[in-house]
C-alpha cells in the first residue's frame, strides 16, 4: 500500500538484496506483457538507468518494439548483467512511434513515456532501451 504526502507516494521495497516492486499488470502499447496470474517483480537499480524486468516479458517486449522497429535488437555488454535492447534509429524519432510503458503496481498505475524510458549514450550507437 502507498505512503505519501504533499503528491508523493512510496512503496515497500519487495526485493531481498535489490530494490524492487511487485509488477500487477505490465503493459506496452495497451498489450500485456505480464501473464495476470503470476507474480512478477520489477527490479530498479539506481545504479543503471534501465528497469530490470523478468526475461519472459524482456523478450515479450522485444517482439512488440520490433513490430514496429526491424532495427531493434538484444545487445549485451561485457560486465553488465544480462541483455538490453537497442535500436539503430535515433531516439527523437523513435518518440514518435513508441508506445507508453504502464506498469500497475499497490493500487497506482505508473505511466513511462518513450522520453523517459529511451536514451542514447556516448559509447552506443542508436537509442537504448531502458529495459
Amino acid at each position: 500500500m502507498p505512503f505519501g504526502d504533499e503528491g508523493l507516494n512510496w512503496y515497500n521495497n519487495t526485493g531481498i538484496d535489490a530494490w524492487s516492486f511487485n509488477i500487477e499488470e505490465f503493459k506496452l502499447n495497451g498489450t500485456k506483457i505480464k501473464p495476470e496470474s503470476e507474480k512478477r517483480e520489477a527490479l530498479i537499480d539506481s545504479a543503471s538507468a534501465n528497469i530490470q524486468i523478468p526475461r519472459r516479458e524482456f523478450l515479450k517486449m522485444k517482439e512488440i518494439f520490433f513490430a514496429v522497429d526491424p532495427t531493434v535488437e538484444e545487445y549485451t555488454d561485457p560486465g553488465t548483467e544480462g541483455p538490453i535492447l537497442i535500436s539503430k534509429g535515433k531516439c527523437v524519432d523513435l518518440f514518435k512511434i513508441y508506445g507508453d510503458v504502464h506498469f500497475h503496481t499497490h493500487n497506482t498505475m505508473l505511466v513511462l513515456k518513450p522520453r523517459g524510458y529511451l536514451y542514447n549514450t556516448l559509447t552506443q550507437d542508436g537509442c537504448i532501451i531502458g529495459f
